[in-house]
């Protein structure tokens, strides 16, 4: 198990917990497990393991292991599908080339 640490401000940090709900109760993913690498209940688990961060005002630290990260990852790349442009920002609280700065953050130790 690789653990990598990921520092967001907190607007990032806000904006990851919009798209991970957005993911686990925003609307119908086909085969969740398939399209994020997280089955609803591990989805779910992982949302209340990032809220714990909840009410830290400056920079979040995050430890994640690698399968952790390709959710978030993944999860991105469910938004991007799903969610319109012209909806994107109402949304989730920032641009579609924001939201990308924040998901390249996001690396595995096994990938760059």
């Amino acid at each position: 198990m690789n653990i990598t640490k990921t520092t967001l401000d907190y607007d990032e940090y806000c904006t990851l917990v919009n798209i991970i709900n957005e993911v686990c109760n925003g609307f119908y993913i086909n085969n969740l497990e398939k399209a994020t690498g997280f089955t609803k209940q591990t989805a779910i688990i992982f949302f209340k393991k990032i809220l714990q961060k909840k009410g830290e005002e400056r920079a979040v630290e995050l430890v994640l292991e690698d399968s952790e990260i390709i959710f978030i990852k993944n999860s991105f790349g469910e938004i991007f599908k799903e969610i319109d442009e012209w909806e994107f920002e109402t949304r989730l609280g920032v641009t579609i080339p924001e939201a990308l700065k924040i998901r390249d953050k996001f690396k595995t130790s096994i990938s760059s």
